[in-house]
């Protein structure tokens, strides 16, 4: 039964990728640490301690840049909707949050889950600016397309479905066509779900 990785695994491939290739050209023996990851992870982090250990901080200092993302977003959406003690503030407040804290020290998807999410919705509130420099349908493209990496990398990602269809309708309300708006709800549709 083949089960379709979930946008965290390919996140972690992608991440890992040097790892393993530093690994291979330093001689580690990758045969005998694949077969003791195939027993299990206790059995390869008691024949590889140093690995295990090395591997467990790699991914949980993926998580923390994740954390730290999150928190400048924050900071970035509450300057642009308010001023710039309103950004700090919010931004301040999430990172000394215990539930983040606790979430965005440990190897989980949740820090790429949160990620995502506040980015979709930074996006979101870049595509309704009034500012004409800053909205445009590119930008509503790269919000779908977030909002689709959220949802690959947990289910609750699809929650987003109904923010960005609000943005959607609230972008393409005055300034565009029936089949303008079909047309890139076509584009949309298909960024998300890819």
């Amino acid at each position: 039964l083949f089960v379709h990785p979930t946008g965290y695994y390919i996140f972690l491939l992608i991440f890992l990728i040097p790892v393993y290739a530093y690994l291979k050209i330093a001689g580690y023996p990758i045969i005998a640490l694949k077969k003791a990851a195939a027993v299990s992870w206790v059995h390869m982090a008691d024949q590889f301690p140093n690995f295990a250990t090395g591997i467990y901080i790699y991914a949980r200092t993926l998580s923390a840049v994740a954390g730290a993302l999150t928190v400048y977003l924050i900071y970035r959406m509450g300057k642009e909707l308010y001023d710039t003690k309103t950004g700090l503030f919010s931004a301040a407040s999430l990172a000394v949050c215990m539930g983040f804290i606790g979430v965005n020290h440990l190897a989980h998807y949740m820090p790429l889950l949160n990620l995502f999410v506040v980015l979709t919705l930074f996006l979101c509130m870049r595509a309704l600016s009034e500012k004409p420099a800053i909205k445009s349908e590119r930008v509503l493209f790269f919000a779908f397309l977030c909002g689709g990496f959220a949802a690959s990398v947990n289910m609750n990602g699809h929650l987003l479905l109904m923010t960005l269809a609000t943005t959607f309708i609230f972008f393409h309300l005055k300034t565009s066509t029936l089949p303008k708006a079909l047309k890139s709800l076509l584009k949309c549709g298909t960024i998300y779900f890819m």
